[in-house]
C-alpha cells in the first residue's frame, strides 16, 4: 500500500505540474527544469523515490526498491537486459552457483561486475554483492550469495 499511494500521489503531482494554466506558474516550471538540464541533471536517475515493495511472493531478502540504470556496453542497462530479470554479481564466482543456473534457466540474464565494472554503480546502490533485478526494474532480492528462484517462477 504504501508503494502504491506513493505512486498516485506522483502521478498527481506530476499532473498538477504538467496541467497548470497558470501563465507564471508554467514559466517558472520551465524555468527550473531547463536550468536542471542545463546544470547537468540526468532525469531518469533523478525520478523521485517511491516507497519500496514490501517482502512477498516476488520480494525477496533486502528487495523491494527500485534499480538505478547504468550505461552498459554504451547502451543503457534497461535495453541490454530487455523484459526479462537480471542477476548482477559483484564478482564471476557468485554466477558459477546453481541457484544462478536456475535463473538462467528461466530467461534470466546474467551479469558480473568484473566483466562490466560500471554494474558495481547498481550493486552499491543495492547494496549487496548480488542483487537479482526483476523485468520492471524492482529489485527482487539482494544479498551476499544468489538468491533461489521464487516458487512462482519454478
Amino acid at each position: 500500500e504504501p508503494h502504491v499511494r506513493g505512486i498516485i500521489e506522483l502521478a498527481v503531482g506530476f499532473g498538477r505540474m504538467i496541467c497548470t494554466t497558470d501563465r507564471a506558474v508554467a514559466a517558472e516550471r520551465d524555468a527550473a527544469m531547463l536550468a536542471n538540464r542545463s546544470g547537468g541533471s540526468t532525469a531518469p536517475n533523478d525520478a523521485p523515490p517511491t516507497a519500496p515493495l514490501t517482502p512477498g511472493p516476488l520480494i525477496g531478502e533486502g528487495g523491494g526498491g527500485q534499480s538505478v540504470q547504468v550505461v552498459l556496453e554504451g547502451r543503457p542497462s534497461d535495453d541490454v537486459i530487455g523484459p526479462r530479470f537480471a542477476v548482477v554479481a559483484r564478482h564471476d564466482h557468485h554466477l558459477a552457483t546453481d541457484a544462478a543456473a536456475a535463473w538462467a534457466a528461466r530467461g534470466a540474464v546474467l551479469l558480473s561486475a568484473e566483466r562490466h565494472p560500471e554494474l558495481s554503480a547498481l550493486l552499491d546502490h543495492a547494496r549487496g554483492d548480488v542483487a537479482v533485478i526483476r523485468p520492471d526494474r524492482m529489485v527482487f532480492a539482494v544479498g551476499d550469495s544468489c538468491p533461489a528462484t521464487p516458487d512462482l517462477l519454478k
